[in-house]
């Protein structure tokens, strides 16, 4: 059943409705439905899609989670209708089973942290029938709480699954038995149940069945090699994966949790944290390796990684260390029993910049005989500018280096030849994972439009963007601002030819429902944003500031913080004040760190930076507004932006992520022979496919001569 014409531009009025409330705008700003369009009508489609999928896996032999393309796009088209028609508060009378629908379309359609984020919002009914409580608690997956589901109908069934799952889930037992009761009440339910019943009985039971194929206890014996005994300290834990995401089955499948090298291109939060970790866990605990490095290009990132593995192996023999970039020895101290006279009884994982490595192995050249395992984080960086040097220098000295048997992975969501730098990292025998379809979260993109007296955005949600999909009027308007002393011409704001009033206003807007990132592409603007922030709210502009919906007592410790480094009067210390804080590479380190702790933990809402956002730390970006696609002189590459757009929308944060295009003149101008460039170097940037081939730094330094030598 895939939809139409008219199903989507149903399905357009219905994300237009609710983008109006997210946005902020006035109920009598809305515009209305057209008649005789009503998007209750696609509930036809969309039910009969998700009743066909979860009969279809309810039937299957084996489950893998694999669904066609076509069934995946008709499954995600009818989570996409769900997921909008609760934002839309068309009709909130039926907002409970619609969340269970939209929940459930997102889980099988292999995107989990979506369903979590929509099954998070219901609140349990003590008083609701069994059949929806069992589902709601089956998409929350809270396996150390049991699901009270006693039903007139159903009797102790519903009950006896829910035990069969915290058996399953706390201990690895009870497939069996969960299986043999699933089908019972299948033939149950198919036997006298009504309709909604039944579709709840096959949302159920398909939902548990991808769960236990993708559980920890099923697939990390097969994929690692080691029994399910050796890995039931580490599962039982709280914090552990009960269930690998899609991207990780890839992993396993390609032999990378058993000691395979290779190659991994996975999207931004998708899961890449928790995949190093079952890597070197399982390296460990296979008596592998006893020292694992993971190398990072930004100490930033070195330092998310190592918080994160610290956290994980807390309550193992298991030693995380990172490594200062400080030129000194203290290395020396921390890997001091690796060279004893004695065997180290403990394990290992030192996270580290290239140039820290770099610096050890010539410190230490033996240290690398005991490397069993080495990652390489944002793989790509390795051609960009003199750091790319350091880490190509590295990479091509390590794969020298390293034992035959050590195992080696490099990570990067943008990396497009990777067959090829496997070839040359790792050899002709290289596991390359592909998992960059797996979007653990929608993305949509927007244009601002402002020709009329209010400016409107442009949505596109297909890969095509020759057609508009819908729009949301009237979010663009100029505001009168007050009049400061002596001054006698009026000002308003934004000025709908800069875009970055445009991107300031929209951010504005936009943060109250969540976090939200202004992209420029050079250091002075992200500057300039702060200075007129400070501007327009001291000029008496209407719009609550961000620091509303901030955390009040981190926002007053950063504008200390601010102020003791650059002035308390400064223009980025008020700007904290009110909320915005900027973020670019010579912003000091200590600064850094702290506004990324406040974003991370969602005390801060708003910041403008430049392209240390794409430098691998994850934030909780939903909103990225773009002022410009230059990054300096040039424009920025495919890949980087790439990059960027995929902070946009953390699985199990949101369920979608949105990438505006601020600057109007993009597309009211696309079609004038002059300024039609803009557009179509957005669109470039918006397509992944034309991302740029990951090259050497070294062999760049040769061009000119080479150039001179052809002349």
């Amino acid at each position: 059943m895939r939809p139409e014409a008219k199903s989507r531009l149903l399905f357009g009025m219905t994300r237009s409705k609710g983008k109006m409330y997210e946005l902020g705008l006035p109920e009598e700003l809305h515009i209305s439905l057209p008649q005789n369009s009503e998007p209750q009508e696609l509930f036809l489609l969309t039910v009969g899609t998700l009743g066909d999928v979860a009969a279809a896996i309810n039937d299957a032999e084996v489950v893998d989670g694999n669904l066609h393309p076509i069934k995946q796009d008709e499954l995600s088209f009818s989570a996409g209708f769900f997921d909008a028609f609760l934002e839309s508060r068309i009709f909130a009378g039926i907002a409970h089973d619609t969340a269970l629908l939209a929940a459930s379309s997102y889980y099988l359609a292999r995107r989990p942290g979506s369903s979590l984020v929509i099954a998070a919002r219901e609140k349990d009914d003590p008083a609701a029938q069994g059949l929806d409580r069992l589902l709601h608690w089956v998409l929350l997956a809270k396996w150390r709480e049991f699901a009270d589901a006693l039903d007139p109908f159903f009797g102790p069934m519903l009950n006896d699954i829910a035990r069969f799952l915290v058996d399953h889930f706390n201990f690895g037992a009870g497939v069996e038995e969960l299986d043999l009761a699933l089908k019972r009440l299948r033939l149950h339910a198919y036997a006298g149940a009504a309709p909604r019943e039944l579709l709840f009985v096959d949302l159920v039971m398909a939902i548990i069945r991808l769960r236990i194929a993708a559980s920890a206890w099923s697939t990390l014996p097969g994929f690692t090699g080691l029994s399910a005994a050796q890995w039931a300290n580490a599962i039982q834990r709280p914090e552990f994966p009960k269930e690998l995401w899609p991207s990780q089955i890839l992993l396993g499948q390609a032999g990378l949790f058993a000691g395979e090298s290779g190659i991994v291109q996975m999207p931004t939060s998708a899961g890449k944290t928790r995949s190093v970790e079952i890597m070197l866990r399982s390296s460990f605990l296979a008596g592998r390796s006893r020292l694992a490095v993971v190398v990072a290009p930004f100490r930033a990132l070195c330092h998310e990684i190592s918080t994160s593995l610290r956290h994980a192996f807390r309550k193992d023999d298991v030693k995380v260390n990172e490594l200062s970039d400080a030129m000194q020895l203290d290395f020396l101290e921390q890997v001091a029993e690796l060279f004893g006279s004695d065997a180290p009884t403990s394990s290992y994982i030192l996270v580290l910049t290239p140039e820290k490595l770099l610096y050890v192995l010539r410190q230490m050249p033996k240290l690398v005989n005991d490397i069993g395992v080495v990652v390489y984080d944002e793989g790509h960086q390795f051609d960009s500018g003199s750091r790319g040097i350091t880490y190509e220098l590295l990479l091509t000295e390590i794969k020298n280096l390293l034992k035959t048997n050590a195992q080696t992975i490099l990570i990067s969501a943008v990396i497009q030849n990777a067959q090829a730098i496997g070839a040359w990292l790792i050899g002709d025998a290289v596991r390359v994972v592909n998992g960059t379809g797996l979007l653990p979260t929608s993305r949509s993109v927007a244009f601002a439009s402002w020709m009329e007296k209010r400016g409107q955005l442009m949505f596109f949600e297909t890969a095509s963007y020759n057609q508009l999909d819908y729009f949301v009027p009237r979010v663009l308007e100029s505001y009168k601002l007050n009049r400061l002393s002596g001054e006698r011409v009026d000002r308003s704001f934004p000025d709908k030819k800069r875009s970055s009033d445009v991107a300031l206003l929209l951010g504005i807007r936009l943060v109250k429902q969540g976090f939200v990132a202004i992209f420029c592409g050079r250091k002075d603007t992200a500057g300039l944003f702060a200075k007129r922030a400070v501007e327009v709210y001291s000029r008496g502009f209407g719009l609550p500031a961000p620091a509303a919906f901030a955390n009040p007592d981190e926002l007053e410790r950063m504008t200390r913080l601010i102020g003791a480094h650059f002035g308390e009067q400064s223009y980025p210390s008020r700007a904290a004040a009110i909320g915005v804080f900027v973020h670019h590479g010579t912003t000091p380190h200590g600064l850094r760190i702290a506004i990324e702790y406040g974003m991370q933990k969602g005390l801060l809402n708003f910041v403008v930076c430049t392209s240390t956002l794409a430098q691998g730390v994850n934030l909780p970006i939903r909103y990225l507004i773009v002022s410009g696609i230059q990054q300096g002189p040039d424009q920025i590459k495919v890949r980087d932006f790439q990059n960027l757009i995929g902070r946009a929308g953390r699985s199990g944060m949101h369920t979608e992520g949105l990438v505006i295009f601020s600057d109007p003149a993009v597309y009211d101008k696309r079609a004038a022979r002059k300024d039609a460039w803009k557009f179509n170097a957005a669109v470039q940037l918006l397509s992944p496919e034309r991302s740029e081939n990951t090259t050497s730094s070294l062999l760049s330094l040769l061009d000119p001569i080479q150039s001179s030598s052809r002349e």
